[in-house]
């Protein structure tokens, strides 16, 4: 199940955006044998993030790996 459907889960599930999404990130990290910390999301990404999140979390998982491929593709301009 990734769909959040009462009312008051969803608040209280939206409220948890930032932390679920660096949960997604540790597991993106360990998926690629980075090291933990390697990604981290800035306060606009965060809030973003909660902006946008509607309770499932699929999506919430997608979106963040959208922003870990960002980043992925920015390191070559440093």
């Amino acid at each position: 199940m990734s769909r959040i459907t009462s009312a008051p889960a969803y608040r209280m599930w939206k409220t948890r955006a930032p932390a679920l999404s660096m949960n997604i990130i540790r597991q993106i990290e360990q998926d690629r044998n980075l090291r933990p910390g390697w990604f981290t999301l800035d306060g606009v990404e965060q809030r973003v993030l909660a902006q946008n999140f509607t309770g499932d979390m699929r999506a919430l998982r997608r979106m963040v790996e959208i922003i870990v491929d960002q980043q992925v593709r920015n390191w070559s301009k440093c």
